[in-house]
C-alpha cells in the first residue's frame, strides 16, 4: 500500500500543478490529501517507520499547501522536519509553507540549513533568491535594499548555474533573475535574459 500510495499522491499532485483550470487543480489537489491521509490512517502504529520512508507527512503538507491550507500543512511538514532533521525534501517542503505564510525570515532561515546538507541544489538557491526578494518591501534603507537586491540576484545566479536541466523550473529562474535585474537597473542584463526566455518558449 505504501508504494502504490506515495505513487498515486505524487500524480495527483503533478497532474494538478500541470492543469490550467484552477477548480480542476484544486479537486487533484484534494484527491492526493485523500489519498495519502488514508495510506497514513493504514500504516500508522505497526509501520510508521514505512509512513516516513515514503515522505507521506511532506506529500500531505505538500497536498495542503497547494490547497491553500497552510496552517495544517505546516503541522504536517513540521512532523516531518522533526522525525529526521536531515532531509533535505522535508526542508523545503517547511520552508515553503513558511513562505506561503509571509513568514519569509523564518523560510530563509530553514532552506539556508538545507545548504549544508545540499550545496548544489539549485532549488533551495532558487527560493532562498525568491525569499531575499520579497523581503525587499521591509527594507527602506539604501544601502541594506542594495545589498539585499545583490544576495537576492548572487543566489538567483547560483541557481542558474546549478540547474543544467531545460525545465520550468529553470525557466521560472531565469524570469525571476530577469525581473530582479530589471528591478536592481541592470537593464542590459535583464534585457539579455527576457531575449532568451522567448528563446524558451
Amino acid at each position: 500500500i505504501g508504494e502504490i500510495a506515495a505513487q498515486l499522491g505524487q500524480l495527483y499532485i503533478y497532474t494538478g500543478q500541470n492543469h490550467e483550470k484552477q477548480e480542476v487543480r484544486i479537486d487533484y489537489f484534494h484527491k492526493a490529501e485523500q489519498t495519502i491521509r488514508s495510506a497514513i490512517k493504514s500504516l500508522e502504529g505497526s509501520q510508521d517507520s514505512e509512513i516516513h520512508r515514503r515522505g507521506f507527512h511532506t506529500l500531505l503538507a505538500q497536498a495542503l499547501r497547494l490547497q491553500e491550507s497552510y496552517g495544517p500543512a505546516y503541522n504536517e511538514a513540521i512532523r516531518s522536519v522533526k522525525a529526521d532533521p536531515a532531509d533535505v525534501n522535508d526542508q523545503i517542503e517547511l520552508g515553503l509553507t513558511h513562505f506561503q505564510l509571509s513568514e519569509y525570515n523564518l523560510a530563509q532561515k530553514v532552506w539556508e540549513g538545507c545548504i549544508y546538507l545540499e550545496p548544489n541544489n539549485s532549488i533551495i538557491y532558487y527560493y532562498l533568491g525568491l525569499c531575499h526578494f520579497y523581503q525587499l518591501e521591509d527594507i527602506k534603507d539604501k544601502e541594506k535594499r542594495t545589498s539585499q537586491i545583490n544576495v537576492t540576484i548572487q543566489y538567483l545566479e547560483n541557481a542558474l548555474s546549478l540547474r543544467e536541466e531545460h525545465d520550468y523550473v529553470r525557466y521560472d529562474i531565469k524570469f525571476v533573475l530577469a525581473t530582479v535585474y530589471n528591478f536592481a537597473g541592470r537593464y542590459t542584463e535583464a534585457a539579455k535574459e527576457f531575449r532568451t526566455l522567448e528563446l524558451l518558449e
